[in-house]
């Protein structure tokens, strides 16, 4: 077991993370996958919050599960090291089940990957990951991953699809106004091609939602939901104050 890997997990040190597993020989690497697959993100023991706040835990705990998953990828050279990253879990009712760490793709950390493939350029084993991760029937790629998947050569550009995955928000409380908008200001090219194009393609849009905003006097109802509609509202101001000259 490497304990430095294990704290960098428990902090969601991402850079840290890739430091030291890019530093692993063949043998390490596959030694040190076969150790953290099978620990618990969820689990203090596993993973000891040394330097996260009690009233901060809870709210910790999404982090060291993608840091985890983070640690995974970045330990993958190969596509027959795929299933060796592979996890084990079990469900509340004790039933087995597999977890794949590109689950990571659905998140915000996106500069994270980028670097680790920026380190080790994967081989034709991206198009089998992204082909179990983005077909027509499910889409398990965050709008960042989609565009940067896309500008890589990856996978083919679809309008309506990146349309729909920008600007439907969900109810996995997985979305950040801010990380949106700086995202869509280092591309201006998905604004242009993807945001501005809102008007053309029919998306579903919920009443309500859950979202991570700095806006402190946002309008909420009692379990902290907003209208969908104010979420793009906080992302249009962003740009604005970024310096984005929005079209009227």
């Amino acid at each position: 077991m490497n304990p430095t890997l294990i704290t960098a997990i428990a902090e969601g040190d991402f850079s840290a993370i890739l430091n030291i597993t890019s530093q692993l020989t063949d043998s390490e690497r596959y030694e040190t996958i076969a150790a953290i697959r099978v620990l618990d993100p969820n689990s203090e023991k596993d993973f000891p919050r040394k330097n996260i706040d009690k009233k901060d835990i809870y709210r910790h705990k999404p982090l060291v599960s993608q840091a985890l998953n983070y640690a995974l990828i970045t330990m993958v050279r190969k596509e027959s090291d795929i299933p060796k990253v592979i996890m084990d879990r079990k469900g509340y009712q004790g039933y087995p089940y597999k977890e794949n760490p590109y689950g990571l793709f659905r998140s915000r950390y996106i500069q994270p990957i980028i670097d680790y493939y920026e380190q080790f350029p994967p081989d034709t084993y991206i198009k089998k990951i992204l082909e179990d991760r983005y077909t027509k029937e499910y889409n398990g790629l965050s709008f960042g991953f989609q565009w940067y998947f896309y500008k890589k050569g990856w996978i083919p550009f679809d309008e309506e699809r990146f349309v729909r995955n920008l600007l439907e928000v969900d109810q996995m409380d997985n979305r950040s106004v801010t990380a949106d908008a700086q995202f869509l200001f280092q591309y201006p090219e998905a604004i242009e091609k993807v945001l501005l194009q809102l008007y053309r393609i029919e998306t579903k849009v919920l009443d309500l939602s859950k979202w991570e905003s700095d806006d402190t006097l946002r309008k909420t109802n009692s379990c902290g939901s907003a209208k969908v509609t104010s979420y793009w509202d906080e992302v249009f101001e962003l740009l604005v104050h970024y310096g984005y000259p929005i079209p009227r």
